[in-house]
């Protein structure tokens, strides 16, 4: 649309244009963009030139171009006020001539109120007249804003341009046309309509087709789509400011009554005064708006498998509900849920064909707008005397303090109220007893077991109760082990002799039935943990210590360990040995600016390959820090104040060592 578009974004010295190709014409319309070039328009009238840019599919030369270019008119004004008399009937050219000769009143001396009062006018006459020209193709070409040009040729392509003839320079309007190929008129969407209480709201999306057609009509039919008929005396418009665009048409329409239906259609009209076709149409009818709730009248089991539901609501109000929704809950304060949703506004019955045994129902009215629901419940019980399955899965242990754990699976059935736990210490029938006074809603159960019992066994099984307070048959018996927290008895070492120079050592095994490992321990003797040399599954009563140091005193120890992890108090021994390695050794330490210096001397006939050097602390634990080949070490890794103790262990040439010196 012409005309809205300059409203959106008008400007000074701008003008706009369209074409439209015809059968051996082309039209042209265009429009100022504001109201001074609308007046300089009017005063020195358009030049409207062409241009013919191809021929045959082919780009003109520069010269050719020269030689076709035709000015169409020169001087293009509003036609005289006498020609304008031809159209004294057609209202939309009594508007456009009013603008264009009708007289100003005078306003009196010029004050800012007055300058404003004439701005308004102006921008008035200067916006109707366009509006006019928009709504009637004559009004266009008696306005001087349109011209058809008659001397195109197929096959040819063309630019024509358009601008105001006037000293300030003009924005030039353009449009480029095929003159072979007709201009395509755009079917419009289909509209869609809201239905009140007789009242229809139409709506047309205009998108896709924004600036196709300067005005719309809206049609409406009552008998079926075979006549229709304007629902205006005058075509419909969308105007809005280019920065709040707006590209939705829409027409409130009176209906005389709800119960006929109405189908609506829509077809535009473009500046040049072409019509559309019809679009695709929207139907239905008017609708009283949904003020009242169903409640239900009936609500009782048929044959102990269904529950028939029936309701009351308002036959004035049936065209008003697109349908209703039937809601359930298993208990009063358990979540909603919606079973069924119906599409006809005349129904009143709904048949639960899956109850549960407890039930209770809702029924609501909805449409597009809202969702009437009844604010109270009916309530419909199935009598249940079938008891639920037996709980399978059971599983469980036994930790170390006697509490028991014990898991099963959950039964499926919707009525479950809860489940009882019976135990035993043997697995007849008969000797079960039940644990738990009240029933146990979780599928988890803890039991404190006795553990000061000869009975390595205990035994446990679950029944499911329903909400009738049927009971199932008990699950299978779960079998659990009593947890063995008694130690073994302790091996006793009986002696360790030495063997070659090796430590072989004799020991009598833990007398406890139940062992399944014996472990032989070793530390040095001034060693806060022992070290496990050697792990025995069967019994065995000695071992030979290959790895021992020779001239290392040695304690040893035997320790026993049952199936159930438990292990025995340590059984130690000192082993001591006599053979001396070295003739002298000393340790000399010195406090430097760093930290301490180490120094030692050592007489000895045998071959040195290394020393290495241990560091002690107040606590007593001791620690390697150094491997050296030479005779002293600096340690700088001390605090100041600490106290620290140093020793020193020799590796031979032949890969033997020396026992630890201080």
């Amino acid at each position: 649309m012409l005309f809205t578009g300059i409203m959106a974004t008008a400007q000074r010295h701008d003008t706009k244009m369209q074409g439209c190709v015809g059968e051996g014409r082309i039209d042209l319309r265009w429009a100022p963009a504001d109201y001074d070039t609308w007046q300089a328009g009017i005063k020195r009238g358009y030049t409207i030139e062409r241009y013919t840019i191809m021929r045959e599919g082919e780009i003109l030369s520069p010269e050719d171009m020269k030689k076709e270019h035709k000015v169409l008119m020169s001087e293009m004004r509003p036609a005289p006020l006498a020609d304008w008399e031809e159209y004294s009937d057609e209202k939309y050219a009594a508007i456009a001539a009013e603008c264009i000769y009708g007289e100003n009143d005078g306003l009196g001396a010029l004050t800012p109120h007055v300058a404003y009062q004439i701005h308004m006018r102006n921008r008035q006459k200067y916006s109707f007249a366009l509006y006019a020209a928009d709504m009637s193709p004559e009004v266009a070409w008696l306005s001087g804003l349109s011209y058809s040009d008659k001397s195109v040729v197929g096959g040819e392509k063309y630019l024509y341009k358009v601008f105001v003839n006037d000293t300030i320079p003009q924005d030039t309007a353009m449009v480029f046309l095929d003159a072979s190929y007709p201009t395509p008129m755009y079917r419009l969407p289909k509209p869609k309509v809201k239905w009140g209480d007789k009242i229809a709201e139409i709506s047309l999306d205009l998108m896709v087709l924004d600036g196709v057609y300067t005005s719309y009509d809206i049609e409406r039919s009552s008998d079926g789509g075979k006549s229709f008929t304007s629902i205006s005396e005058a075509p419909t418009i969308s105007i809005s400011p280019s920065e709040e665009r707006n590209y939705t048409l829409f027409r409130r329409d009176s209906l005389p009554d709800n119960a006929t239906n109405f189908i609506y259609r829509v077809y535009g009209t473009d500046c040049f005064g072409r019509k559309s076709d019809p679009s695709d149409s929207d139907e239905g009818h008017g609708a009283i708006p949904l003020t009242a709730t169903p409640i239900i009248i009936y609500c009782e089991p048929v044959d102990n498998n269904r529950v028939e539901i029936e309701w009351e609501f308002p036959d004035s109000l049936t065209h008003s509900a697109e349908g209703f929704r039937v809601y359930k809950q298993s208990s009063p304060k358990s979540r909603l849920k919606m079973i069924y949703e119906g599409k006809d506004g005349g129904q009143r019955k709904y048949v639960d064909r899956l109850p549960g045994l407890t039930n209770y129902y809702k029924v609501s009215a909805y449409n597009e707008e809202r969702e009437n629901m009844m604010p109270t419940v009916s309530f419909a019980a199935l009598i249940d005397s079938i008891p639920p399955k037996a709980p399978v899965g059971l599983e469980g242990r036994i930790d170390t303090t006697g509490i028991a754990t014990i898991r099963w699976k959950a039964n499926k059935e919707s009525d479950i109220a809860g489940y009882r736990i019976y135990t035993a210490n043997i697995r007849d029938d008969d000797s079960y007893a039940l644990l738990t006074g009240d029933m146990l809603a979780d599928t988890v159960f803890t039991h404190k077991v006795n553990l000061n019992t000869l009975t390595h066994e205990i035994f446990y099984r679950v029944r499911a109760v329903d909400k009738r307070n049927n009971h199932s048959e008990p699950s299978e018996s779960l079998m659990l082990m009593r947890p063995d927290t008694i130690a073994p008895v302790s091996p006793l070492m009986k002696q360790v002799k030495e063997n070659r120079g090796r430590p072989l050592l004799e020991w009598e095994c833990s007398s406890s039935i139940d062992v399944a490992k014996h472990y032989l321990l070793r530390k040095e003797p001034w060693a806060e943990k022992y070290d496990t040399i050697a792990v025995f599954a069967e019994l065995q009563h000695n071992y030979e210590d290959k790895m021992a140091t020779e001239g290392q005193d040695y304690v040893y120890a035997v320790m026993a360990e049952d199936r159930s992890g438990n292990r025995s108090v340590l059984s130690s021994t000192y082993y001591h040995t006599d053979v001396v390695v070295l003739d002298k050794v000393k340790i000399r330490c010195n406090k430097v600016a760093e930290g301490n210096r180490v120094t030692w001397t050592v007489d000895t006939k045998r071959g040195i390959s290394e020393y290495i050097v241990y560091r002690g602390e107040e606590n007593g634990t001791m620690r390697i820090v150094a491997r050296t080949s030479e005779q002293s070490f600096k340690d700088l890794d001390v605090t100041t104040g600490g106290k620290y103790f140093y020793a020193i262990k020799i590796v031979y040439s032949d890969g033997t060592e020396s026992g630890v010196y201080r």
